[in-house]
């Protein structure tokens, strides 16, 4: 066989084995499958009726002004909500939006929500506000680019059982090139 069909096998036969442990299970004709006697799993699927709550973060960039020392400057100003998706009220959770810009001793902002509830299917809206403004500068002599991050996380503190806790965090990146300007990802 050739070298590269060889690793090609090695590699399929690693990930079945990977996947088999994993999965708890011997392999289809292995010593261990021929000894053990099927058992029959039966899998409740439940929906529990527990809030969920979704983040969504918008940010606006805007450009502030230039000098005549190749400074191009830009103001991030994020604004955001959140939505209960779930069945029941989520009660007392709080909202942390963090931001900054990713070079030492630049701009940094954290604020986090007093108390909030939502009942089902309502959603809260924070922003745009004064004090969540990101002031960030480049420099095309320089060629100077900066890269800013900002997250909102819905139930900060961790104090709500939710249905899904995977769900909890939306960020954005804006990339601040000296040649092109912002770009929001």
């Amino acid at each position: 066989m050739k070298p590269r069909m060889n690793l090609l096998l090695t590699a399929i036969i690693f990930s079945l084995l990977t996947a088999s442990a994993w999965a708890g299970q011997p392999l289809p004709g292995s010593h261990q499958a021929a000894k053990e006697p099927k058992k029959h799993v039966q899998k409740h699927i439940t929906i529990p009726f527990l809030p969920d709550l979704t983040p969504h973060l918008d940010v606006t960039v805007s450009k502030t002004g230039t000098d005549g020392q190749g400074n191009t400057c830009y103001t991030i100003q994020p604004s955001f909500s959140v939505l209960n998706k779930g069945v029941v009220p989520a009660d007392n959770f709080r909202v942390k939006l963090t931001g900054r810009v990713f070079r030492p001793g630049e701009e940094e902002i954290t604020w986090e929500s007093p108390l909030v509830t939502l009942n089902p299917g309502s959603t809260k809206q924070w922003g745009p506000d004064q004090q969540w403004k990101i002031h960030c500068c480049v420099n095309r002599f320089q060629k100077e680019n900066k890269m800013v991050g900002i997250q909102v996380l819905a139930d900060s503190r961790d104090s709500l059982k939710e249905s899904n806790e995977h769900n909890n965090l939306d960020r954005k990146r804006i990339d601040i090139h000296w040649y092109h300007g912002p770009i929001i990802h």
